[in-house]
């Protein structure tokens, strides 16, 4: 797909107009005070307000929207929705609910007239590969005739129009994704593809969506900073499938499950009546990858299905993207895209921004950008790498403040026992002390392997720039964490960054020229 200048979407949302009680009517545990007002629009900023909105006090981590309700209402808002009565001008209308973020969702879906039921929306949650899978499933059903519509973590495409997220966030609030699929319907899309994160998942932000097929990656540990627990984790994740039975437009429901995911039972017995179709390398799945092989120039496998057997070849690198292909396979068959089609899809995507990314500028060595920030995502990549170079594996990783935090000597693990060298660096410390991060990380790989090779540079760029230094002919570096995101968030807040950039800004240093091939 070609890469629009501008970030489809962002213009201002036609303005629509709907009652009061009529957008409210989902919520049936909802107390009113004042009148009917006509809505023209509906925000949870109140600096985006404009008059006749509905302004939607979110109670944040960080803020709380009930004390911006006077400032909203100065913007013209003529009604609010809380979770208690503020003292405002009796003119404006009040609507308590419970759960404001929750309520959102369902007031949200109302305004925009349904989008998720008349496009067939599809969901794909898990822990790593999330984005690729979504991606290559649209390019998928592009290559069937169909007309997908995107939202991931990387990438939104509304209509045929396509940009990067800037962001530093996969499952936007229900207002905007709801906003975006009703483009999508007015864009002439008719499928949706909706990456959705655990914490998207648990705080409702895909509340009452219509889901027609829940997909899922492999779930392994992460984000046990916000959910407590795997249980948990593994819970908030379940509810796309929850989503799933009880929505849908009518386009046939469906659940794409690993079948060697340690969760796939628990997930099974949740899809309920839904018909549930597995993937993998592993004995007994439903779409079945065999004869793998690999290199740096991408996969190679066969696909068994219920729809017959292709020879599939990837530009993707990397065995673990056989999973995904699988994935995206299993979906689009599931949905009746011919397996040829799928062959021609899966050929035909070179990949996501910042995942498994070579940036060439005629340097000896290979320089590899990736995502990967997970302790089972790192492993994968070093795993890979060893394997296909000829000298040393490099990384340069760090890990995420205000988050995970047991992650952290698990990764520093991982680093120490599939690296020659490694050096920990800032990924997005966010309010937390960086030598704190840094020192979970060395100590999971001092505990690993006490004779380890390392360095810690906090500066990211210094980082890069000294690996480069030691790079020789044949070796490999990693730069693990940032793949495809423009900042680096720190104490004063986010930080203009480009690691694919700054890769090709540092090898020019050292006197090398882009390649043409080196693109994003």
């Amino acid at each position: 797909m070609a890469v629009d200048s501008g970030w489809p979407g962002d213009g201002p949302p036609a303005r629509l107009i709907m009652r009061l009680q009529e957008l409210i009517k989902d919520l049936p545990a909802a107390e009113l005070r004042g009148g009917d007002p006509e809505i023209a629009g509906i925000e949870f900023d109140s600096r985006e307000v404009n008059a006749g909105d509905l302004f939607i006090c979110v109670v944040g981590a960080d803020a709380d929207g009930h004390d911006h309700a006077d400032d909203a209402v100065g913007r013209g808002a003529v009604a609010v929705l809380v979770e208690c009565f503020l003292d405002l001008p009796l003119d404006v209308a009040q609507v308590r609910v419970a759960e404001v973020r929750r309520a959102m969702a369902a007031v949200a879906r109302r305004f925009h007239e349904c989008p998720d039921e008349r496009l067939g929306l599809i969901g794909v949650t898990g822990t790593d590969g999330k984005t690729t899978t979504a991606t290559l499933l649209t390019e998928i059903l592009l290559a069937s005739g169909r007309s997908p519509g995107l939202i991931s973590t990387v990438d939104r495409r509304i209509g045929t129009a396509r940009a990067v997220n800037p962001e530093h966030q996969t499952t936007l609030s229900s207002l905007e994704s709801q906003r975006l699929l009703a483009e999508m319907v007015a864009a002439g899309n008719d499928w949706a593809v909706l990456e959705t994160s655990s914490h998207g998942l648990d705080i409702g932000r895909v509340d009452g969506f219509a889901f027609d097929v829940a997909v899922f990656t492999r779930i392994t540990r992460e984000h046990l900073d916000y959910h407590g627990t795997v249980a948990a984790y593994v819970e908030a994740k379940a509810e796309l499938l929850d989503l799933a039975v009880v929505g849908g437009g009518g386009r046939g429901k469906w659940a794409v499950l690993p079948v060697e995911d340690d969760h796939l039972e628990l997930l099974r017995k949740r899809a309920g009546t839904i018909p549930v179709l597995t993937y993998g390398r592993g004995a007994g799945a439903d779409v079945r990858g065999t004869a793998v092989t690999g290199s740096m120039e991408g996969v190679r496998f066969t696909a068994e299905t219920p729809w017959g057997t292709a020879e599939i070849k990837s530009p993707l690198v990397g065995e673990f993207n056989v999973d995904n292909c699988l994935a995206a396979i299993a979906t689009a068959g599931a949905l009746g895209v011919l397996l040829e089609d799928c062959t021609r899809g899966v050929a035909g995507f070179t990949g996501v921004v910042g995942r498994m990314q070579a940036v060439v500028a005629g340097q000896p060595f290979e320089v590899i950008v990736d995502y990967a920030h997970t302790a089972e995502s790192l492993r994968n990549v070093l795993d890979l790498l060893a394997r296909y170079s000829s000298g040393r594996v490099f990384v340069v990783f760090g890990s995420a403040g205000e988050r995970d935090t047991e992650k952290r000597p698990a990764m520093g693990a991982v680093a120490a026992l599939n690296s020659d060298y490694f050096v920990i660096a800032d990924e997005d410390a966010r309010g937390e002390d960086r030598d704190e991060i840094a020192a979970d990380i060395e100590n999971g790989a001092l505990a690993a392997r006490p004779e380890t090779s390392h360095a810690i540079i906090h500066d990211r760029r210094e980082a890069i720039r000294h690996v480069f230094g030691k790079a020789e002919v044949g070796d490999t570096v990693l730069l693990a964490g940032k793949g495809h995101e423009k900042s680096i968030i720190g104490p004063e807040g986010p930080v203009a960054w480009d690691e694919i950039g700054t890769a090709r800004d540092l090898l020019a240093e050292l006197g090398y020229a882009a390649a043409a091939g080196d693109t994003d």
